[in-house]
C-alpha cells in the first residue's frame, strides 16, 4: 500500500539533533512536518553554494513525519517531486535525498532507507517540478512511534567560484499535487511517496474494525457521536428523531485499502435519510452511500454525479468502499462474498491520497417520528473456506451446508443426526448423538463447539461468534439461539432444560438442572453466568451485561430481569424466591431467603446489596444508586423505596420493621428494632442515622441535611420532621418522647426523657447545642432560636413558650413547675431557676444577662428592657411588671425582694433598690 506524504510548512513534531546526510553545506536549520496532507503557507528554501568544481552537497532542510502507528518493515521504492530552480545554468544543481528512521523522538537512527542519493537531471533556470523517479529503499524495521526523516537538498558541480543558488518550493496547499516538469510550483504541493509503507505511518481504513459485541460504543474507535447512538443486540443503532452521527478518528488511509460495513436496517418513510461516508473532514470531501426514505440508494462523490438504484434491504445489506491505487469503487453485497460495483471513479481527487480520513455514519428524518439506522460488522466479513471435515454415521446422518470457513468439523451419530448450516466460520465443531440430535445453524464463528446427547438434543442457531460451546443432555435439551459471541457456554440437563437466547455476547455461561430449568434471554453480554436448580428454576432476562451472575435454588426460583449490568449477582433460595428487576447497574447483589423473599426492582445502581430473610422479606424499589445495602429480617421486614443515593444502609428487624422512602442521599443508615419500627421519608441528605427501638419507634421525615442523628427508645418515641440542617441530634426516651420540628440549623441537640417529654419547634437556628432533659414531663414550644446553647431541665414539669430567642446561653431549671413566656430575647445569658414555681412573661430583652431565682413563686411581666444585668431573688413571692427600662447606669440595677410582698413600678433607677428581707 503506497503512502504519500507532503512537504508542508507546518512545524516539525520533532527535530533530530544530528544531520545525517553527506552534506558539505549543512548549515540550513529549516525543519518542517512531513504531513498526511498539505498545510501551512507557500514558502521557499534558497541556499547558495560556492563550489570550485567538485561535487558540493547543499542542505535545504529536513521534513519529519508523525510517529509510526504500528511496527513493520519499510521497504519498496520512494519517489519525490518538488518545485526547484537554479539561479544560473552554471550551478549544475541536481536533487539530493537522504532518508532515515529515528527511534521515536531520539537522535538514534533505527535505519537508513535511502543513503545520499543524487539525481542526474539538472534543474533549469525556470522553476518546475523535479522528479526523483522511483528509487529502491533499503529495508528498515520500524517500531511504533518511530519517525521518518527526509533530508532534502541539491548537489552542485560548478566550474567557477561564483556563488550560485538553488531554491526549493514547499508549503503549497493547492488541490492538485505537483507533477514532474510542471511550472505550478507556487501552488501545487510537493510530495514524497513510499510504495511499501504497509500501513506503518498511516492506518489503512481496513484496520478500523468493530462488531459492537462489547455492548457499548467504543470511544477509542468512535470518539465522536451526536444525538442518540447506542448498541442494541450487538449492533450500533442511530436514532433518527433529531438526527444522529457516529465518526471515527481522522486517522485512516483509503488508498490501496477497503472499508466494508453491514447495514442491517435503514429508517423507513419518505423523509428519512441514512448513510456512511469515507470523509476528508478538513476539506469537506467524501465518498458516500445513502439511503433515502427506505426507497432509493445513492452512491456519491461530494454529492455530484450521484448514481442511484432502488433500495433493497437484502441485496444492499453490505456496502464496500474499495481503492486500488488508481480508482475507487462503491459496491454492495447481500452476504459479504459476492459484490456488485455500483460506481467507479478514476482520476481520483487529491484528498483520496491523504492518510487522515475518517469513517462517518449519519441519519435523520426531517421532522418525522423516530426510526433507527443500524450499523454492524465494520470491516468484519466471512469467507467460505474449510480446512477439514469428517461426517460419520452408524445410522442416518443428514447435513446441509454444515461447514464454512472452519479448521475442522466432525459429525457422528450412533443414531440419526441432522445438521443444517451447522457450522460457520469456526475452528472446530463436534456433534455426537447416542440418539437423535438436530442442529439448525448451530455454530457460527466459534473456535470449537461440541453438542452431545444421550437422548434427544435440539439446537437452533445455538452458538454464534464464540470461543467454545458445549451442550450435553442425559435427557432432552432444547436450545434456540442459546449462546451468541461468548467465549464458552455449557448447558447440561439431567432432565429437560429449555433455553431461548439464553446466553448472548458473554465470556462464559453455564446452565445446569437436576430437574427442569427454563431460561429465556437469561444472559446477555456477561463474563459468566451459572444457573443451577435442584428443582425448577425459571429465568426471564435474568442476567444482562453483567460480569457474573448465579441463580441457585434448592426450591423454586423465579427471576425476571434479575440482573442488569452488575459485577456479580447471586440469588439463592432454600424455599421460593421471586425477583422482578431485582438488581441493575450494580457491582454485586445477593438475595438469599431461608423462607420466601419477594423483591420488586429492589436494587438499582448500587455497589452491593444483600437482602436476607429468616422469614418473609418484601422490598419494593428498595435500593437505588447506593454503594451497599443490607436488609435482614428474623421476622417480616417490608421496605418501599427504602434507600436511595446513599453510601450504605443497614436495616435489621428481630420483629417487623416497615420503611417507606426511608433514606435519600445519605452516607449511612442503620435501623434496628427489637419490636416494630416504622419510618416514613425518614432520612434526607445526611451522613449517618441510627434508629433503635426496644419498643415501637415511629418517625416521619425526621432528619434532613444533618451529619448524625440517633434516635433510641426504651419505650415509644414519636417524631415528625424532628431534625433539619444541623450537625447531630440525639433523642432518647425510657418512656414516650414526642417531638415536632424540634431542631433546625444548629450544631447538636439532645432531648432525653425518663418520663414523657414533648417539644414543638424547640430549637431552631441556633449554634452549638441544645439540651432538654426531664425526670418528669417537659413541654417546650419554640424554646430556642438562633442561640449558642440552651438547656431546659425539670425535676418536675417545665413549660416554656418562646423562651429563648437569639441568646448565647439560656438555662431554665425547675425543681417544681417553671413557666416562661418569651423570657429571653437577644441577650448574652439568662438563668431562671425555681425551687418552686417561677412565671416569666417577656421578662428580659436585649440585655447582657438576667438571673431569676425563687425559693417561692416569682412572677415577672415585661420585667427588664435593654440593661446589662438584672437579678431577682424571692424568698417569697415577688411580682414585677415593666420594672426597668433603658437603664444606662454603669452599675446594674439590682432588685431584691425579701419576706414581704413587693410590687415595683416601671422607671429608671439611679442606685440599686434594696428591699429589706
Amino acid at each position: 500500500m503506497a503512502l504519500r506524504l507532503y512537504f508542508t510548512n507546518s512545524a516539525a513534531p520533532y527535530t533530530p539533533t544530528t544531520k545525517r546526510g553527506g552534506w558539505e553545506q549543512a548549515g540550513a536549520s529549516l525543519a518542517r512536518l512531513l504531513g498526511a496532507r498539505p498545510s501551512g503557507a507557500a514558502a521557499t528554501a534558497a541556499v547558495a553554494t560556492g563550489s570550485t568544481g567538485a561535487a558540493n552537497d547543499v542542505l535545504w532542510g529536513r521534513w519529519v513525519s508523525a510517529g509510526a502507528v504500528t511496527a513493520g518493515t519499510l521497504s519498496g521504492t520512494v519517489q519525490a517531486i518538488v518545485g526547484a530552480v537554479e539561479s544560473n545554468a552554471a550551478t549544475n544543481a541536481n536533487l539530493f535525498l537522504h532518508i532515515f528512521v529515528t527511534a521515536g523522538d531520539s537522535d538514534t537512527v533505527r535505519g537508513t532507507a535511502l543513503a545520499n542519493w543524487a539525481g542526474s537531471t539538472e534543474f533549469t533556470t525556470t522553476a518546475n517540478g523535479r522528479d526523483s523517479s522511483a528509487q529502491t529503499l533499503t529495508s528498515v524495521a520500524v517500531s511504533a512511534g518511530d519517525r521518518l526523516v527526509v533530508e532534502i537538498g541539491y548537489r552542485s558541480i560548478s566550474a567557477d567560484t561564483t556563488a550560485r543558488t538553488a531554491t526549493m518550493n514547499y508549503g503549497n496547499t493547492g488541490t492538485t499535487d505537483l507533477v514532474s516538469a510542471a511550472t505550478t510550483v507556487t501552488t501545487n504541493p510537493g510530495w514524497i511517496e513510499f510504495s511499501g509503507g504497509d500501513g506503518i505511518f498511516s492506518a489503512p481504513i481496513a484496520t478500523l474494525q468493530d462488531d459492537f459485541s462489547s455492548g457499548t460504543i467504543n470511544a477509542g474507535r468512535w470518539p465522536t457521536t451526536t444525538g442518540t447512538v447506542t448498541v442494541i443486540s450487538g449492533a450500533a443503532q442511530l436514532e433518527s428523531a433529531a438526527g444522529a452521527t457516529m465518526a471515527s478518528a481522522a486517522a485512516y488511509q483509503l488508498r490501496g485499502s477497503t472499508l466494508t460495513v453491514e447495514l442491517p436496517s435503514m429508517p423507513a418513510g419518505p423523509s428519512y435519510y441514512a448513510g456512511v461516508q469515507v470523509r476528508d473532514d478538513a476539506g469537506g470531501n467524501y465518498f458516500g452511500v445513502y439511503a433515502h426514505g427506505d426507497t432509493s440508494l445513492t452512491f456519491e462523490l461530494n454529492g455530484t454525479g450521484n448514481v442511484s438504484t432502488t433500495y433493497n434491504a437484502t441485496t444492499h445489506r453490505r456496502v464496500r468502499f474499495r481503492h486500488d491505487g488508481s480508482s475507487c469503487y462503491l459496491e454492495t453485497s447481500p452476504d459479504g462474498s459476492t459484490w456488485t460495483t455500483r460506481r467507479t471513479d478514476g482520476g481520483l481527487p487529491q484528498w483520496t491520497n491523504f492518510s487522515d480520513l475518517k469513517v462517518f455514519f449519519e441519519c435523520g428524518d426531517g421532522g418525522s417520528s423516530p426510526d433507527y439506522f443500524t450499523v454492524d460488522n465494520v470491516n468484519i466479513t466471512a469467507a467460505v473456506l474449510s480446512g477439514a471435515a469428517a461426517l460419520t454415521a452408524a445410522s442416518d446422518l443428514t447435513a446441509g451446508a454444515v461447514r464454512e470457513t472452519a479448521g475442522a468439523a466432525s459429525l457422528s451419530a450412533t443414531s440419526g443426526l441432522t445438521a443444517a448450516a451447522a457450522q460457520g466460520v469456526a475452528g472446530a465443531v463436534s456433534m455426537s448423538a447416542a440418539s437423535g440430535l438436530t442442529a439448525g445453524a448451530t455454530v457460527t464463528q466459534p473456535a470449537a463447539t461440541s453438542l452431545s446427547a444421550a437422548s434427544s438434543l435440539t439446537a437452533g442457531a445455538v452458538a454464534t461468534g464464540q470461543g467454545a460451546v458445549a451442550m450435553t443432555a442425559a435427557s432432552s435439551l432444547t436450545a434456540a439461539a442459546t449462546p451468541i459471541r461468548p467465549a464458552a457456554a455449557t448447558l447440561s440437563a439431567a432432565t429437560s432444560l429449555t433455553a431461548a437466547a439464553s446466553t448472548t455476547q458473554g465470556a462464559a455461561a453455564a446452565l445446569t438442572a437436576a430437574s427442569s430449568l427454563t431460561a429465556a434471554a437469561v444472559r446477555t453480554q456477561p463474563a459468566s453466568t451459572a444457573m443451577a436448580a435442584a428443582s425448577s428454576l425459571t429465568a426471564n432476562a435474568g442476567a444482562v451485561q453483567s460480569a457474573a451472575a448465579a441463580l441457585t435454588s434448592a426450591a423454586t426460583v423465579t427471576a425476571a430481569g434479575v440482573v442488569d449490568r452488575p459485577g456479580a449477582a447471586a440469588l439463592s433460595a432454600a424455599t421460593s424466591l421471586a425477583v422482578t428487576g431485582a438488581a441493575t447497574y450494580q457491582a454485586a447483589a445477593a438475595l438469599v431467603a431461608a423462607t420466601t423473599l419477594t423483591a420488586t426492582a429492589t436494587r438499582i445502581q448500587p455497589g452491593a446489596a444483600t437482602l436476607t430473610a429468616a422469614s418473609s422479606l418484601t422490598a419494593g424499589a428498595t435500593q437505588t444508586a447506593v454503594a451497599a445495602v443490607s436488609l435482614s429480617a428474623a421476622s417480616t421486614l417490608s421496605a418501599s423505596a427504602a434507600a436511595t443515593f446513599q453510601a450504605a444502609v443497614d436495616m435489621h428487624a428481630v420483629s417487623a420493621l416497615d420503611v417507606a422512602a426511608t433514606v435519600l442521599p445519605v452516607a449511612g443508615l442503620a435501623m434496628t428494632a427489637q419490636s416494630g419500627l416504622t419510618a416514613s421519608a425518614l432520612r434526607t441528605a445526611i451522613s449517618a442515622v441510627t434508629m433503635s427501638s426496644a419498643s415501637q419507634l415511629d418517625v416521619a421525615a425526621i432528619p434532613i441535611r444533618l451529619a448524625t442523628v440517633s434516635l433510641a427508645s426504651g419505650s415509644l418515641l414519636v417524631t415528625a420532621a424532628t431534625v433539619t440542617g444541623q450537625g447531630s441530634v440525639g433523642l432518647a426516651a425510657t418512656s414516650g418522647l414526642t417531638v415536632s420540628a424540634v431542631r433546625a440549623t444548629l450544631g447538636a441537640a439532645t432531648l432525653s426523657a425518663s418520663s414523657a417529654l414533648s417539644a414543638d419547634g424547640t430549637a431552631t437556628g441556633s449554634g452549638a447545642g441544645a439540651n432538654l432533659t426531664a425526670t418528669s414531663a417537659i413541654v417546650a414550644t419554640a424554646v430556642r432560636l438562633a442561640s449558642g446553647s440552651a438547656a431546659l431541665s425539670a425535676a418536675s414539669a417545665l413549660l416554656a413558650a418562646g423562651v429563648a430567642d437569639g441568646p448565647a446561653t439560656a438555662a431554665l431549671t425547675a425543681a417544681t413547675n417553671l413557666d416562661a413566656g418569651a423570657v429571653q430575647a437577644r441577650l448574652g445569658t439568662v438563668v431562671l431557676t425555681a425551687s418552686s414555681s417561677l412565671t416569666a412573661s417577656g421578662a428580659t430583652t436585649p440585655s447582657g444577662g438576667v438571673p431569676m431565682s425563687a425559693t417561692t413563686t416569682l412572677g415577672a411581666a415585661g420585667f427588664t428592657n435593654q440593661q446589662a444585668t438584672v437579678v431577682m431573688i424571692a424568698a417569697s413571692l415577688l411580682t414585677a411588671s415593666a420594672t426597668g427600662g433603658q437603664n444606662t447606669h454603669r452599675r446594674p440595677g439590682v432588685f431584691v425582694a425579701g419576706a414581704r410582698r413587693a410590687r415595683l413600678s416601671a422607671g429608671t433607677y439611679e442606685t440599686p433598690l434594696l428591699l429589706p428581707i
